[in-house]
């Protein structure tokens, strides 16, 4: 397993396995690419990380900061069906937490479905804690987001991959 930065040539198989999560977040081509081909403008950073077995994409996770913001947000984390709960998620989950630390963060926000207990969990287990919630702010079906922070200053240094 090998986590590193998109390039322009991982981005249809990153929109491939996007949409074959129900749960992702669905963005256009243009938008990822622009996390690419512009990972910096002005005071706002992005960051496309994918995960490889044996040089193919199984997984991405997408993270932005903007300058002066005391947190980076991890966007989005999603690997391919046939490869969950085999630790993918985890390391795109800490290669994000390393970008944000060097960006200049001191902590990593998200938010998930309330219903995502897994992913819930995945994060708690990243030491991401509990830090408010959004009622009914998604839809299809209509849930709640639970939103969760990680404490950047508690991590000493680049975290295993």
């Amino acid at each position: 397993m090998v986590v590193r930065r998109a390039v322009a040539a991982d981005l249809d198989r990153v929109v491939e396995i996007e949409r074959g999560a129900a749960e992702a977040s669905h963005w256009s081509s243009a938008v990822y690419a622009k996390y690419v081909e512009r990972a910096r403008e002005q005071l706002f950073h992005r960051c496309l990380l994918v995960v490889t077995v044996d040089e193919s994409v199984i997984g991405f996770a997408v993270g932005s900061f903007l300058e002066g913001d005391e947190s980076a947000v991890l966007e989005s984390v999603v690997v391919d069906g046939s490869w969950r709960r085999k630790g993918m998620a985890t390391a795109l989950c800490e290669a994000i937490a390393d970008w944000a630390k060097a960006e200049g963060a001191r902590a990593v926000e998200l938010e998930v479905r309330a219903a995502n207990v897994a992913a819930r969990a995945l994060y708690a287990g990243l030491e991401f804690v509990e830090s408010g919630l959004r009622k009914s702010y998604y839809s299809n079906p209509v849930d709640d987001a639970v939103l969760m922070t990680l404490q950047l200053e508690q991590v000493r240094g680049p975290m295993d991959l």
